[in-house]
């Protein structure tokens, strides 16, 4: 999933900021680089069956 014209281009952030933020919506850092980092949305069944 790419954001886009969000106006978050060129801002800078912390990476423990970012993953503490990003967690509490539900999104974890998969991976990451020196200029970014890749986060995937995980999506649980809380149903029992």
């Amino acid at each position: 999933m790419i954001f886009e014209n969000t106006g978050l281009d060129g801002l800078k952030s912390d990476l423990a900021f970012l993953d503490e933020t990003a967690e509490k919506v539900g999104f974890i850092r998969w991976q990451w680089e020196y200029y970014r980092a890749t986060y995937d949305l995980k999506i649980e069944d809380k149903k029992k069956r």
